[in-house]
């Protein structure tokens, strides 16, 4: 995995923190407020991971947000951010591919003493396929999944 956190300015520049361990494979979404990327799962040096980690756009110091009830180790998932949560689906963990669903509470400058995961199960009629290295993005108030590697192997369209 990579190395280092890479962050393109508006002006052209660049910033690389290079005091973390790789991580490939992993998501994020900016919180409300703008300030910070909260990252989470992806693949270290280590095997998988379910780590949660901020980085200040300010300044690009990062670090690692302790938390509880937590999502299996992924990577290849995916997440967004609707209104104030933080929407994370599917992925690969251990050799099983997953189609669960799991919402973190973002609030503002993301107040790390009340985040809580909660897994979310809708009915099985609006359950995505199980798939990973997929795409998502918000539209309104809805996550929209494409594509991605199916439990077959099998491309999705």
């Amino acid at each position: 995995p990579v190395t280092n956190v890479v962050r393109h300015h508006a002006n052209g520049t660049t910033t690389t923190l290079t005091d973390i361990d790789g991580v490939a494979g992993t998501s994020c979404a900016v919180t409300p407020d703008g300030t910070q990327v909260i990252v989470f799962g992806g693949r270290t040096s280590s095997g998988l991971s379910n780590m949660l980690m901020y980085i200040m756009l300010s300044n690009s110091s990062l670090g690692l947000i302790p938390h509880r009830d937590i999502p299996a180790s992924r990577a290849l998932h995916t997440a967004v951010r609707i209104s104030t949560d933080m929407i994370v689906f599917g992925g690969i963990s251990s050799g099983h591919i997953l189609n669960d669903l799991w919402t973190l509470e973002v609030v503002g400058k993301f107040e790390i003493i009340d985040m809580q995961w909660i897994q979310i199960d809708p009915p099985e009629t609006l359950r995505p396929t199980a798939r990973f290295a997929h795409a998502a993005t918000v539209v309104g108030s809805t996550m929209a999944i494409f594509g991605g590697e199916l439990s077959t192997g099998v491309p999705s369209a």
